[in-house]
């Protein structure tokens, strides 16, 4: 007998057995009095309609498939006693325990569910009825009761395994799945699919999510196929496609990260609507109105975001460039469009660039190329367009007239072609003659242009850095027209005198060693001011590019773009010269600073071909070495009041704050022992007028921010830094404000935070503490080059001193508390601050007695040789 045959016995069975009981109950009934008409009216209804019941379920089990699981569910989800009665308890347990807004997990509540699991008959069919019956399930987040009884249950599950394992059977895993579709939260979905391992029988899910396509419920439906695993099972146009037009490419993207058949199908389909003659929306109107795909983003259904669409998951899933070929052909008809423009009409190509860029675009499209003849014989350069037609072997019948005349009557004496040149020449009138543009020349002889392309360039060029606090960085590639990705090809590097061109293509692969160290002494020391220019797009290429190159964006770097926005935001700032027009580009601050724009014809290069032109490197060097060019007019700053103090201010009784191109100079004032605050990258200039209102910190700033600046504060609060050595500007500071410091002052302020609360720990103690921290993981031990940078007072040369004198803290300007003020336990100070104990090499917790403790960050310091040299070099000169 077939399985439907079966099933439809059972329940007429079971319906007769209820008609039988209705019938016996009514003639009990019947004999019991007055009093008892309501009951057997009921039990008649209920006999009338258990009969029907049997035709009914005979008509419709006769129209069930075998395999259909759609909204079938055969655990009953009425909870009886006792079950009802713990769950009332436990709920209450539940609520009582702790706060509404915290996860509600705590021992009692997870022990009383386990325990009440160990004593039912089938555990996954009451964790189900328990999670459907909480008054939360249907929108069951993550803090929800019924979320935490399925969490739970996932792991008394996992630890009783072996014991319930065969109750999960199919029925279950189906009613599973049926009963958490009736909520709308995807976690918890995920979780009970999770739980009753759903993916290991995903195909008796076809037809329900089948059945959600049907429905038009292309989320849910696309998510399940997801989760179980489903994707062999279903065309891109089932759900996907759907999902694209109603712009939720989330669950798209989410489908196809575990298929890579559909990501070539759905952008190849994507591709193929780009390539036909209708619009987008037209071709999709007739597909959207059939189905009756409902919400779907009309405005979305047009080239653009069409187009973004396909680069976007070309990108995503490192697709071959060929798979959109309908798009890249339109991306290089575009291509061929703009530098046509900018060659004939903005006359902003240089003409060695412009030949790279265009066999870029045409390639080897033959209708391109016929495009290209024309359109150029169009705009009036006759030999151009014949130079470019023997350059591709064009067939002679697609030459327009003009250049056909010319190449059979190259000397020019064609009656015709004389009268095309003589017209060509009368229509110019001599006033409208285009004047050549005066632009702004790189002041470097040539020899100063320093091309790295070789390991042993790379390593003199590393060298000349060392004793560098300012350079401009501009980057340079190859302008792609289609989907791939860009490569960097040229870092410029530029400081005072020179101008370092690094040749990524040829070194990026190489001396990855070389990159780290560029990175850790450049791009991650914020004592080295980096300027660049819009320079969001070239970090991102950087990072993408060279992997081994350490790149920190908050480490001294100012993008000259957003400074220059804020310049213009203040009125009383007027840069040199006026631009009548031209937008936010470093062509336009150039002019507008330096009198004269930048000549940007060799801007679309193809910056990957080797060797480069002399106007290439010349034209990359001035990019990066004018952002930091001087000029005697580009900045205006007014003039710096006198000083406040008259007197001598000792170095303990006065502090700063330091703008973000300061941090340097911020960290030397601490040194010193004077208080100073030092803003993070990024961070608006304006906070430092905060640092003044609040706390009455004088300002240190430089340049024209200086201007901005000292409008907020009275005369001579706000100084301008007028250095770019860091030692020199600690020395036009302290003289400027008549600051006096003593050797009691230099290092009582943690160089780190700016705290002047130390605690003083012995020798035992620190022992205690390294011990305890060494329990608990296992530490690598500091090299000794770096112990400068993790103690800030001593060095390696400590570990040879005779440590005879006593030591200068005694006297030191800062407060110092004993030891009780700490957990040992817990290695903290009272502030909570870790105790940096594992930074101190062993070396130096056996030599010393005393260390002491900054309570603000917990970073540790002791006396040693570092403070005499500090004072002998650095500090000479300066130290009363």
């Amino acid at each position: 007998m077939d399985p439907v045959s079966v099933l439809k016995e059972e329940f007429i069975e079971e319906e007769v057995t209820n008609i039988v009981c209705c019938s016996e109950n009514m003639s009990v009934n019947r004999g019991r009095g007055r009093g008892r008409g309501r009951g057997v009216y009921l039990k008649q209804v209920r006999l009338q309609e258990s009969l029907t019941a049997i035709q009914t379920i005979q008509t419709s089990l006769d129209i069930v498939k075998p395999n259909s699981h759609s909204n079938r569910i055969s655990i009953n989800l009425e909870l009886q006693d006792p079950s009802e009665q713990w769950f009332t308890q436990f709920k209450s347990t539940w609520n009582l325990r702790t706060p509404s807004f915290i996860v509600k997990k705590c021992p009692a509540v997870t022990n009383m569910l386990h325990q009440h699991l160990d004593t039912v008959e089938n555990a996954y069919e009451e964790a189900l009825r328990l999670m459907y019956n909480c008054l939360d399930f249907k929108y069951a987040k993550s803090k929800s009761l019924s979320f935490m009884i399925m969490e739970e249950f996932k792991m008394w599950s996992l630890m009783s395994r072996n014991k319930i394992i065969h109750l999960l059977t199919v029925d279950v895993k189906v009613s599973a799945f049926n009963i958490v579709r009736q909520q709308s939260q995807f976690g918890l979905m995920k979780l009970v699919a999770d739980t009753y391992e759903m993916a290991t029988d995903c195909d008796i899910f076809l037809d329900i999510i089948k059945q959600m396509i049907a429905e038009k419920q292309y989320k849910e439906a696309c998510q399940c196929a997801t989760l179980l695993g489903l994707h062999n099972k279903f065309s891109i146009n089932e759900f996907l496609v759907p999902l694209v037009l109603q712009d939720k490419l989330f669950f798209v993207e989410d489908f196809l990260n575990e298929s890579s058949v559909h990501q070539i199908e759905l952008v190849t389909f994507l591709d193929s609507i780009v390539g036909k003659p209708l619009s987008i929306r037209a071709l999709l109107e007739e597909t959207i109105v059939k189905h009756d795909i409902p919400e779907v983003k009309w405005e979305k259904l047009c080239y653009k975001p069409w187009r973004k669409l396909i680069t976007r998951l070309i990108k995503m899933y490192k697709l071959p460039a060929d798979v959109s070929p309908c798009l890249n052909k339109k991306r290089n008809e575009g291509a061929l469009q703009f530098l046509l423009n900018k060659r004939f009409v903005d006359n902003s190509f240089g003409y060695e660039g412009w030949k790279e860029m265009v066999q870029e675009a045409v390639k080897d499209d033959t209708n391109l190329q016929k495009e290209l003849v024309l359109h150029v014989s169009t705009y009036g350069d006759i030999s151009e367009a014949l130079m470019w037609a023997h350059f591709y072997n064009v067939p002679k019948e697609y030459w327009p007239h003009s250049v056909r005349l010319l190449n059979d009557n190259p000397n020019n004496d064609r009656h015709q072609q004389a009268n095309l040149q003589i017209e060509s020449e009368d229509s110019w009138d001599n006033d409208e003659i285009p004047q050549v543009a005066s632009y702004h020349k790189l002041n470097l002889s040539t020899d100063h242009i320093i091309l790295v392309d070789a390991i042993t360039e790379f390593e003199r060029f590393l060298d000349n850095m060392q004793d560098v606090y300012l350079v401009g960085v501009d980057c340079e590639w190859k302008p792609t027209f289609g989907v791939q990705k860009s490569e960097l090809a040229l870092m410029q590097i530029a400081t005072r005198n020179y101008v370092y061109i690094l040749d990524v293509i040829q070194l990026s692969g190489k001396a990855p060693h070389l990159w780290q160290e560029l990175g850790n002494f450049l791009f991650n020391n914020c004592d080295i001011l980096k300027l660049g220019f819009a320079f969001t797009s070239d970090t991102s290429i950087i990072i993408h590019s060279l992997p081994h190159l350490s790149f920190n964006q908050n480490a001294g770097f100012l993008d000259v773009l957003s400074l220059w926005k804020q310049i213009e935001k203040n009125p009383n700032i007027k840069l040199p010269y006026e631009v009548q027009s031209g937008g936010p580009s470093l062509s336009t601050l150039v002019h507008l600073c330096l009198g004269r724009p930048l000549d940007k014809s060799d801007q679309f290069s193809n910056w990957e071909k080797r060797p480069l032109r002399q106007s290439q490197l010349e034209y990359a060097a001035l990019d990066a070495y004018c952002l930091i060019q001087k000029s005697k007019d580009v900045i205006k700053v007014n003039p710096q009041p006198p000083s406040p103090h008259y007197e001598p201010v000792p170095a303990d009784k006065i502090s700063f704050v330091c703008d973000t191109m300061l941090q340097g100079l911020g960290k030397s004032l601490r040194r010193c022992g004077i208080d100073s605050a030092i803003l993070e990258n990024n961070v608006d200039h304006k906070e430092c007028v905060r640092h003044y209102q609040d706390e009455r910190r004088y300002i240190l700033t430089r340049g024209q921010i200086f201007n901005m600046l000292m409008g907020y504060v009275p005369a001579g609060h706000c100084f301008n830094v007028q250095s770019d050595d860091i030692d020199e500007q600690l020395k036009l500071v302290l003289d400027y404000f008549n600051i006096n410091v003593t050797k009691d002052h230099v290092f009582s302020r943690c160089q780190g935070c700016n705290s002047n609360s130390f605690i003083k720990l012995a020798k035992s103690t620190m022992n205690a503490l390294a011990i305890e921290s060494r329990k608990t993981r296992q530490i690598e031990m500091y090299d000794t080059e770096l112990v400068d940078e993790a103690t800030g007072f001593s060095s390696e040369e400590d570990f040879e001193d005779d440590y005879a004198r006593p030591p200068v803290s005694y006297t030191r300007k800062w407060a110092v508390c004993t030891e009780e003020k700490i957990d040992l336990g817990l290695s903290m100070t009272r502030n909570g601050a870790k105790i940096q104990v594992d930074s101190v090499p062993t070396g130096v917790l056996e030599k010393y007695d005393i260390f002491y403790v900054c309570e603000d960050c917990g970073k540790v310091y002791w006396d040693g040789s570092h403070f005499e040299r500090v004072l002998a070099n650095r500090l000479q000169g300066i130290i009363l």
